[in-house]
Formats: structure tokens, C-alpha cells, sequence
């Protein structure tokens, strides 16, 4: 979702969907230049993973993750050279829109 020229990637996969949708609609919305992917399966990577992350490469990348980051770290793992951002929750509750547009404006403001 979004354009390749955004300035913030969200990534998500799994449960996190929804609201990581949400808060991008609503940052969309809000006029910040943002874009969001959802991987639906992660072993493998599809295919374009890297070259859907080489286009944010010089940009900034968060993972949205209710856990302490394996998914973060699996793509660590896979694509070294790209720098990911990770937004953890460990509180055995989801995420709000809130939490996730804070930490993009945040990130954004930097």
C-alpha cells in the first residue's frame, strides 16, 4: 500500500494487520508519507522481499511486532544491509492505532 517514494515503511505480517492498516490510512489521511506492506507468510520470504525493501533502503523501516522482535530479526538475518526500526509489545495485548501512528511521527521527526 502507498507509494515507493514514501518516506516510512510499516511492515507487519501476521495479527497485526488491522491496526497497522488502520494507522496507515489515518496517517495517509493526516498527510505524512507513509507506506505499509503485510507479509502473509514469511518461510519463505516471498520472492520481491528484497526488492520491496531496497526501495526504502535510504528510508526508514519499522516492524510493528507483539513480541520482542522475532520477525524483525528474521529479516535481519536474511537482509543485513537494511536497517529496521521495531516497534515491540509484550503486554498480551494488541496494539492500539495510537501506539503505532506515535512511533511514525516520531520516527518521521528525527
Amino acid at each position: 500500500y502507498g507509494n515507493d517514494d514514501a518516506d516510512l515503511l510499516l511492515i507487519g505480517w501476521g495479527g497485526t494487520f488491522g491496526h497497522i492498516h488502520t494507522a496507515y490510512e489515518e496517517l495517509k489521511a493526516e498527510g505524512y508519507n507513509v507506506a505499509f506492506t503485510h507479509f502473509r507468510y514469511i518461510n519463505p520470504l516471498p520472492k520481491n522481499t528484497e526488492a520491496l525493501l531496497s526501495k526504502f533502503a535510504n528510508k526508514k523501516m519499522l516492524i510493528p511486532e507483539i513480541n520482542m522482535g522475532q520477525f524483525a530479526k528474521y529479516l535481519k538475518m536474511h537482509y543485513n544491509d537494511f536497517h529496521f526500526e521495531q516497534l515491540n509489545k509484550v503486554q498480551g495485548l494488541p496494539f492500539t492505532v495510537q501506539e503505532i501512528k506515535e512511533k511514525v511521527i516520531k520516527l518521521l521527526d528525527k
